[in-house]
């Protein structure tokens, strides 16, 4: 399946919109050239201009990306990119800077069980001058299966968005992973965000809502900073939600009623023996509007 041809949840460019089967061009869409690389036209692709990041959302259902990717030949002597595949919040390959004059590097990368895959094209600390960066040939290997991700590993500092969850509920929508709470669709929510500060992990999610995730007695500790997000700071009703970590059912920590308007909360929970966690927020007993609860930067302790 070309990238192409598979509609993206989000995407944002240094310059003008992405194109689809084209180079990128000026500011408006389709105005760009045929995808070129060290001479080779690619009839099929994207363009992209650093900084970017195009995000595609694969529910498991993929097991490898390849493209060919470097700095268009519009430009011919000057641009200088980073390009990086990041799956579910963790990055599975950065390429060396590219310029101009380098020779296309071919990808091929492991996006088994992947439900998220992200295109990132970084400006490589120099400003984003000239930056045409091609996805050449960009597509996915799929299945009607949905894949397996790879098992996790319970050992350091392991990310609670990066583990798969034996149970989620939400009370809007999908809990989401490393952005806030959004709309009926998957990645379609914003930033988490608590008190101004933007947290790149972390769970989003709507009272009533539950999440359960396996630590086979293999952490010590959960912490997160807790809170409803900030895009309910101009709400009418700001949200109300109870934070609840339970350890195979038992409950460990339960928060006061936090709204948009309480400085997010720290959490620090012991799990030490706790095979299942859960992470729950609470509506309150209210009617659950504008619940956007925050597990921001949530993560375990592990052996």
């Amino acid at each position: 399946m070309f990238a192409s041809d598979h509609p993206w949840v989000s995407a944002t460019n240094g310059w003008g919109p992405v194109e689809k089967d084209q180079s990128n061009g000026g500011t408006g869409a389709g105005d760009g050239t045929p995808l070129t690389l060290n001479g080779t036209v690619y009839a099929k692709g994207l363009g992209a201009h650093a900084n970017g990041n195009i995000r595609y959302y694969l529910g498991g259902y993929c097991t490898a990306f390849t493209a060919t990717v470097g700095i268009d030949d519009a430009q011919p002597t000057r641009g200088s990119v980073k390009f990086s595949v990041v799956t579910d919040g963790t990055t599975k390959v950065t390429t060396p800077v590219l310029g101009a004059t380098s020779a296309p590097l071919p990808l091929t990368v492991d996006v088994t069980g992947a439900q998220y895959v992200e295109l990132v094209a970084d400006d490589a600390g120099d400003s984003n001058g000239n930056d045409h960066a091609d996805w050449a040939d960009a597509k996915f290997t799929c299945s009607s299966t949905s894949q397996e991700p790879p098992a996790p590993v319970l050992q350091g500092t392991v990310f609670a968005s990066d583990l798969p969850w034996i149970g989620s509920i939400n009370g809007w929508g999908p809990a989401e992973r490393d952005r806030a709470n959004g709309e009926q669709n998957a990645g379609d929510g914003p930033a988490l965000r608590l008190d101004g500060v933007v947290y790149p992990k972390g769970i989003g999610v709507h009272a009533d809502s539950k999440i359960s995730i396996a630590t086979e007695a293999k952490c010590t500790a959960f912490t997160a900073v807790a809170g409803v997000d900030d895009a309910k700071l101009n709400k009418g009703l700001h949200g109300s939600v109870v934070f609840i970590v339970k350890g195979d059912g038992r409950e460990l920590l339960r928060t006061p009623v936090l709204s948009a308007d309480s400085a997010a909360l720290p959490l620090n929970v012991d799990i030490t023996g706790v095979q299942n966690v859960e992470l729950i927020a609470d509506r309150n007993g209210d009617d659950a509007g504008d619940d956007w609860g925050d597990w921001a930067d949530a993560k375990f302790s592990c052996a």
